[in-house]
């Protein structure tokens, strides 16, 4: 039998090869011309920029964590009300803004706004999906867990 962590390893080996592969990836053209290479080299020093940064963060991680748990910043309403608002938004809301854009291209004729739904919505999916992969590689677990320890 396979262990969790196995299939999240092999599942990210895949993705990067598939990133890094010598064959560029083409974006689905919709305007006439030439197709352009879905990965740049401007994006990987974009990538590497924002591995480094957020390696810098790390050692900051504890201290923010620590503050953000804090019994007066829990109890601090407009955070509450901030957080409930963003998440609310973030997990169902983009889904249904998504659907919401697909339905209304097709009702009205128009493609544009149905093909933005559509692969709006596709991205978000995979986006979960690779951030679930990468965490799970990674194993670190979420704040709720064990909030006072980063490295667990």
């Amino acid at each position: 039998m396979v262990n969790r962590r196995t299939v999240y390893r092999r599942a990210a080996a895949l993705l990067i090869a598939f990133a890094l592969s010598p064959q560029p990836a083409h974006a689905q053209a919709d305007t006439i011309g030439p197709p352009r290479a879905l990965f740049t080299y401007r994006d990987l020093v974009l990538a590497g920029g924002l591995a480094v940064v957020t390696m810098a963060a790390r050692p900051f991680d504890d201290q923010m964590a620590e503050r953000l748990q804090d019994s007066s910043t829990q109890a601090n309403r407009k955070l509450q009300g901030t957080a409930t608002f963003v998440r609310t938004v973030a997990a169902p809301g983009s889904y249904w803004i998504g659907g919401t854009m697909y339905l209304a291209g097709r009702l009205s004729k128009n493609e544009r706004l149905a093909d933005l739904g559509l692969h709006g919505t596709e991205a978000l999916v995979i986006g979960e999906v690779v951030a679930v992969i990468i965490k799970g590689t990674m194993g670190r677990q979420r704040p709720y867990v064990l909030p006072r320890n980063a490295n667990s």
